[in-house]
Order: C-alpha cells, then structure tokens, then sequence
C-alpha cells in the first residue's frame, strides 16, 4: 500500500522493486510469463552503478601508495592525456576528477550516444562536443563523464569495469 500511495503522490509512472531475504526472491522477473524471481535472477543495475564507479574513484584517490597522482583535484587530462579533451584548451586543462563525478559538467551528447563504442573511443569524442554551460555553474544530470571515470578506472587499474567491480564489491 505504501507503494501505491507514494506513486499517486510524486506522480511516479513505474516502479519497480527486488527484495531478497535469505536467498529468497518475490515477485516476478518477466510479467507476461510470470516468471518468478529467484537468487539467480538478473536485474540491470542502471545508473546505481554510478555510486560504484564514484566510490571505485575513491579508492583510487584514497591509495596515495599505489595512486599518489591520483587525487580529487586532478586535472582528467593529466590522468589520460592520450584520449580526453574537450572543445575548449583550457577546459582540457582544468576540467578534475570531481567536476565529472558532479554532474557540473556536461556536454552535448547527441554524437557520442548513438553507437556502440567502447569508454575509450567515447572519451576520444568528447573534444568535438560543444558543451551545455560553463563549468561548475549548473547541474545537469547525464552518463558521459561518468563514461570518462570508467575509462580512466579501466585504464589506471588495468582492468574492466566489470572486472573492478567484482573484486572491489563482489558479485551484487
């Protein structure tokens, strides 16, 4: 019931919900064949695997042993400088590990989006990009520079995103 009431309230259009107890799934995975969900059912874990990347990006910051030039004010150019730039030289230069992470940073994605490329050839894109305001002055929710921490995360580590996250988090 609850549910119901905070859809009708915040004008919700869908919702969907997993709980798991002790390996226990409920519910259904596929609705027009009433599958149900089970400890083996697979969910697409969508933009929460942004707070897995910013968090994996802490990781890196907080290891100053392992990453001592990796830290929250660090120009992205200076991390990859092979593959990020943005339109505007001193935007190349400037634009840190928190502005991507922050959503204050954001260009036009209609390029970018429509192929299926990989974190580095994206990242290489992103210098023909115009972007949508300046730097730090709006938020404007968007994938791409979290695309960017991806392909620095895979490239500082050595490792896939999916091979990170599995040893970083475990199997979610």
């Amino acid at each position: 019931m609850l549910i119901f009431f905070l859809i009708d309230s915040f004008d919700i259009p869908g919702l969907a919900i997993s709980v798991v107890q002790d390996k226990t799934g409920y519910g259904v995975s596929d609705i027009d064949i009433s599958q149900l969900v089970s400890e083996d059912t697979l969910f697409l874990a969508g933009s929460t695997t942004k707070a897995f990347t910013a968090a994996a990006i802490s990781l890196l910051v907080d290891d100053n042993q392992n990453y001592p030039n990796i830290q929250w004010d660090t120009p992205v150019h200076s991390i990859i400088p092979n593959d990020f730039s943005m339109i505007d030289p001193w935007y190349t230069d400037h634009v840190t590990l928190t502005d991507i992470l922050s959503f204050y940073l954001i260009a036009q994605v209609y390029l970018v989006m429509t192929a299926n490329l990989t974190p580095q050839e994206i990242v290489q894109r992103i210098r023909h990009l115009p972007l949508t305001a300046e730097i730090r002055t709006r938020f404007q929710y968007g994938n791409l520079m979290y695309i960017v921490a991806t392909h620095i995360l895979e490239i500082v580590t050595g490792q896939s995103l999916q091979s990170l996250f599995i040893d970083k988090y475990g199997h979610l």
